[in-house]
């Protein structure tokens, strides 16, 4: 997984721009999970404010922050209690672990090399499989939130379509709490270079341990399905300058027909508008969900009536 990549594509995702009164979750609350070791936060005071003797202010997460919360709050429904959210945490923010020890990748051969590393990474990065591995546990040293599990969730999401979920797991009645971060192109990649199938090891392990799983990409949506939200999006680097030219021209015009072309090669878009018509409520969601979440290859927005949009779209996923 190539965080540096995916940080050039999506440079501000650590920028607090994220209000917590947008993620509908109370100070009162926000402050007991501090209190509880469950989040890190301090506020960020500038001269003025602590020569002035401020001592609360507006509570501004990243996305990282703010996809942990939606996450606790989630965990929380199914009440997993404080202290296994806390090793959660570490977990979380903490580096990615490879499977992989010093020297173990001069023991594969190149079929095995090339089998670990989906090709259309070879083909962006121009190095070799062996290169990208080795890039990858360089990564995984920094103590950087950027290239920890956390960012490996959204990164499979943006980077390669893939619907990542967060796994909690132990052994019934008994053993120590793990977590795993399950992404269906990493696993199939990891499965078939040692000859299996990875959904017959996830079969076995759903037989076999008590499971927790976090789906993120639905978590996610609400960057761009709440209204409230949707300037955080913007300023997080979630869309493309074009997409958000695009949304801006569906706000201020109305048009007949919209054609999306998605140009992966970029991770951008292009598109033609012919006339216009208004479009909003649960099309205007759904349209920004679509684009936010690279949800499509090539879209159409169409007017039929006054009660009447439709949005088109064609979808290709990466294997799970």
């Amino acid at each position: 997984m190539d965080f540096v990549k995916f940080l050039e594509l999506f440079p501000r995702l650590g920028e607090p721009t994220v209000r917590l009164s947008d993620l509908g979750v109370s100070h009162r609350t926000f402050f007991h999970w501090k209190d509880k070791n469950v989040i890190d936060y301090e506020h960020d005071f500038d001269d003025e404010e602590i020569a002035s003797g401020v001592k609360r202010k507006l509570i501004l997460l990243n996305a990282y922050q703010a996809l942990w919360v939606m996450v606790i709050e989630e965990l929380r429904s199914l009440n997993i209690d404080l202290k296994s959210l806390v090793a959660l945490k570490e977990f979380l923010f903490g580096a990615i672990k490879v499977d992989w020890e010093e020297g173990q990748l001069e023991r594969f051969d190149d079929d095995v090399l090339k089998a670990m590393v989906p090709e259309d990474v070879i083909a962006e990065t121009g190095m070799d499989a062996k290169t990208v591995l080795e890039r990858v546990r360089g990564e995984e040293k920094r103590n950087d939130v950027n290239f920890s599990n956390i960012s490996a969730l959204l990164c499979g999401i943006f980077m390669f379509g893939q619907e990542t979920s967060l796994m909690m797991y132990k052994e019934p009645s008994q053993g120590k709490l793990e977590f795993y971060v399950f992404n269906p192109l990493s696993e199939e990649v990891y499965y078939s270079s040692i000859g299996q199938d990875f959904r017959n090891a996830l079969v076995s392990k759903l037989g076999e341990f008590s499971i927790v799983s976090v789906p993120i990409r639905p978590l996610l949506s609400k960057f761009f399905e709440r209204e409230a939200l949707v300037p955080s999006a913007m300023a997080l680097g979630l869309y493309t300058e074009n997409e958000a030219k695009l949304l801006d021209i569906i706000r201020r015009k109305a048009y007949d027909k919209i054609t999306i072309y998605r140009d992966n090669a970029r991770n951008d878009i292009s598109f033609e508008v012919k006339d216009g018509r208004e479009i909003n409520g649960e099309r205007a969601r759904e349209l920004r969900r679509c684009l936010g979440l690279k949800q499509y290859e090539r879209a159409e927005v169409v007017y039929r009536n006054d009660t009447a949009v439709y949005i088109n779209r064609t979808v290709k996923y990466k294997p799970k």
